[in-house]
């Protein structure tokens, strides 16, 4: 049971838009062809991690995450992109920044396009996220 407040509390820059629909959920989806009542669907917006050159494929643009939960039978009710672009003075920060994700972006040939990305004089990290408020239509 994930539950809202728990949400709220674990991260303060966290709102909500409008009435809640849910102060709980089952559980979770970040594919919308698999979302049921009672969950949250999660997802990455296009922009996050950017700097890879290789968008996540569970990553929405605003348009995309419409049609999905639209042909998933959800209703938009609110939608919106939050944003955050990490500014690194050297490769050096922005290296240490990323390191958590070096493994993973490493098999996945994410790293070698970062890496070249700061090279390249780059000194940023996004990371992106829809905010979405749907009801089942």
């Amino acid at each position: 049971m994930i539950r809202l407040a728990d949400l709220l509390a674990a991260d303060p820059s966290a709102r909500v838009h409008g009435t809640p629909g849910a102060e709980s959920f089952d559980g979770f989806a970040f594919d919308s062809r698999v979302v049921r009542p009672g969950q949250l669907f999660v997802a990455f917006h296009t922009d996050q991690w950017r700097e890879t050159g290789r968008p996540s494929r569970f990553a929405y643009d605003e348009a995309r995450a419409r049609r999905a939960l639209t042909a998933a039978g959800f209703a938009v009710e609110h939608l919106e992109v939050e944003q955050e672009v990490q500014r690194f003075a050297s490769v050096e920060e922005a290296l240490a920044a990323a390191i958590g994700l070096a493994e993973r972006w490493k098999s996945d040939g994410r790293w070698f396009h970062y890496v070249r990305f700061l090279e390249e004089g780059g000194r940023t990290l996004t990371r992106s996220h829809l905010i979405v408020k749907a009801r089942r239509t």
